[in-house]
């Protein structure tokens, strides 16, 4: 919680970023169209995405496994 207090009315690019990586996000190449079409170019195909379909709900004590 201390990069969403932080960053609260920050206006730099990298604040969003930083919010979501402490809540537990985790970045990926398909966050990425640009590349995704750099490498299409290259002729490299990617899989579609994996899709989560379960929702995992998590008590107040238990933490996000990274």
């Amino acid at each position: 919680m201390k990069a969403l207090q932080k960053y609260k009315n920050s206006k730099h690019p990298e604040a969003g970023r930083r919010v979501a990586q402490s809540l537990g996000y985790r970045m990926s190449i398909y966050d990425l169209p640009h590349m995704i079409a750099l490498m299409q170019r290259a002729g490299i195909e990617l899989a579609e995405p994996p899709v989560n379909t379960e929702k995992q709900i998590l008590a107040d004590t238990e933490t996000l496994a990274l």
